[in-house]
């Protein structure tokens, strides 16, 4: 079981690996610096990048406006894919599984409280009967031990 659990939490963590770039950020007003970022992002800011100097230069077309839309929704939809799936295994998935083993255990335990318990109560009784029985006889001994003079020291 360990074995699996080693295994596909490495197989779930290999779209990281392509997922993310680390990139150089640097601009006019601040130091240039480095950031892990999304792949999307990064394909998204040279799409908004380029879309600004065709539309600067007087060259963006309704065609050329319809294709960097079309790119731009594009990774809008393998963003929400790459989230939903993240969500999933990373969340969702392991909650289930911890709750499901919980349930289990106090289903479990629960069962072996109710089994064992009524059996438990009805020896607990017989126990107490026993007790009292054989104290009572006891008690019925001594004192007619002390009655007839034979428990005086």
């Amino acid at each position: 079981m360990m074995v699996v659990a080693w295994v596909s939490a490495f197989v779930l963590s290999l779209p990281q690996s392509f997922v993310f770039r680390v990139v150089e950020v640097s601009s006019a007003t601040t130091p240039s610096f480095q950031q892990c970022a999304p792949l999307w992002t990064i394909i998204q800011h040279e799409i908004d990048l380029r879309w600004n100097a065709l539309r600067e230069s007087g060259q963006l077309t309704d065609e050329l406006h319809a294709t960097i839309m079309s790119e731009s929704e594009s990774l809008g939809k393998w963003e929400t894919l790459y989230n939903l799936a993240h969500l999933l295994f990373v969340f969702w998935i392991p909650t289930l599984i911890i709750v499901t083993s919980y349930s289990i255990v106090i289903c479990t335990l629960n069962s072996f409280s109710v089994l064992h318990g009524s059996n438990f109560s009805t020896t607990l009784r017989q126990t107490v009967r026993k007790i009292s029985r054989s104290h009572r006889s006891e008690l019925s001994c001594r004192h007619k031990e002390l009655h007839n003079g034979l428990g005086r020291s």
